[in-house]
């Protein structure tokens, strides 16, 4: 038996889908590489959250993927100069 509620949310198009991905940074040295890095990744529309780990070389954002898209993400770093890479938990 389904759940008509559940059907509902999961097809309704004005509900964000959230979701928090972690991405590995080369190139950043001081705290206005963080900066940079923010102000790049909070640029993109649909993006909610992001918090940036120098120690790590990491950034963990939180995005709406009906509007944003990883390769989004990927591309405002490459633009703002920093290289993104996979992450090391």
């Amino acid at each position: 038996m389904v759940d008509d509620t559940n059907v509902e949310i999961i097809q309704s198009p004005e509900r964000p889908v959230i979701e928090t991905t972690t991405i590995g940074i080369e190139g950043m040295t001081c705290e206005r590489c963080v900066q940079k890095v923010e102000q790049a990744l909070r640029g993109a529309r649909g993006v909610k959250d992001v918090r940036v780990n120098l120690s790590n070389a990491t950034a963990e954002v939180t995005f709406d993927s009906r509007i944003t898209h990883f390769p989004d993400l990927h591309d405002r770093l490459l633009a703002s100069g920093y290289k993104p890479t996979p992450s090391v938990s």
